[in-house]
């Protein structure tokens, strides 16, 4: 696996898993992410996933009940 990653041009991750406390900031943004309601399991093209993203973006930096908080 490591070959394979080396290969394909992966850099390796140095964060530790499972700490809460490793980037909370991200960590919070990717809960959000996979449970919101309307993520899809995949997407059909990589533009319904971009354009999904732009959207979610949107509502979050904007519509978020956490954004009043900033």
């Amino acid at each position: 696996m490591t070959h394979l990653r080396e290969d394909l041009g992966v850099d390796r991750s140095h964060s530790r898993l499972r700490v809460s406390n490793d980037n909370p900031f991200s960590e919070a943004l990717f809960k959000t992410v996979k449970h919101a309601p309307t993520l899809l399991e995949r997407f059909a093209t990589l533009g319904g996933a971009r354009a999904w993203m732009e959207d979610f973006a949107d509502w979050y930096h904007h519509d978020h009940h956490e954004a009043s908080r900033l």
